[in-house]
């Protein structure tokens, strides 16, 4: 014996291809979405936003017919319910 070496040490393990806690969480991941809030939150932004879209684009809709009638004073001051 040399130096304290013996010949009965364990041998290292060999390194596995994927950890159990890896192997889990991918197989939790493989079915159904376990949660379905971004998606939610993903669909409701998009309502919202095109909400946004079609108010500003229905708004400049207004603003154009007003100005190619020939009228100049097409602002939001002035309420089309009073006749005026």
């Amino acid at each position: 014996m040399l130096g304290g070496v013996s010949d009965d040490s364990p041998a290292p393990k060999p390194a596995s291809s994927a950890s159990p806690a890896r192997a889990s969480a991918g197989a939790a991941r493989s079915g159904a979405a376990s949660n379905p809030w971004p998606f939610i939150l993903l669909v409701v932004g998009i309502c919202v936003a095109g909400w946004f879209l079609l108010s500003w684009m229905q708004r400049n809709t207004q603003l154009q017919n007003c100005y190619q009638s020939g009228r100049k004073n097409c602002d939001d001051s002035i309420d089309p319910s009073l006749g005026r």
